[in-house]
């Protein structure tokens, strides 16, 4: 068997291409992949533009939103929408594949996290965000990017 630089398999004996059955990564599940981010983000930001996000947390949002100097609904959904304009699918920072929110609110959706170096903010971001099946936005979180071991905590 020869893999070729798509990890498709091809018997050598026929020269037929035959799809690999794992993924390009070569682990069971290496969700998300760039177009499936480019995808969330691109939704994210058209419906937290139009006012459709929720936060996950409210006490713990509400902490980071302090903690980055946003303050009011209005401002926030701004400074989110141009957060979501500067991601780029490279920045995914989650787990894979995403992590399901435990929250009481929200349990069970898919959690996409990102880290990016924020020119609006001025330094490096972290933003951790859900989107439900009507397209709603569920915020999780958004402070300044801490290491890995660290994001969970405030």
């Amino acid at each position: 068997m020869i893999l070729n630089d798509t990890h498709e398999r091809r018997a050598s004996d026929t020269g037929l291409w035959v799809p690999d059955k794992g993924n390009r990564m070569g682990t069971a599940d290496a969700r998300p992949r760039a177009r499936e981010c480019q995808r969330k983000l691109r939704v994210a930001t058209r419906r937290v533009a139009e006012g459709h996000w929720t936060p996950l947390d409210p006490m713990k949002l509400t902490s980071n939103l302090d903690d980055v100097g946003l303050f009011g609904r209005e401002a926030t959904r701004r400074a989110l929408v141009g957060a979501f304009e500067e991601i780029a699918p490279a920045d995914y920072a989650g787990k894979r594949p995403p992590e399901k929110s435990y929250e009481v609110r929200g349990k069970g959706l898919e959690l996409f996290a990102f880290s990016w170096q924020s020119s609006a903010f001025g330094r490096r971001m972290y933003l951790k965000f859900a989107i439900d099946r009507n397209e709603e936005v569920w915020l999780a979180s958004i402070h300044t990017d801490r290491p890995p071991s660290k994001r969970g905590q405030p």
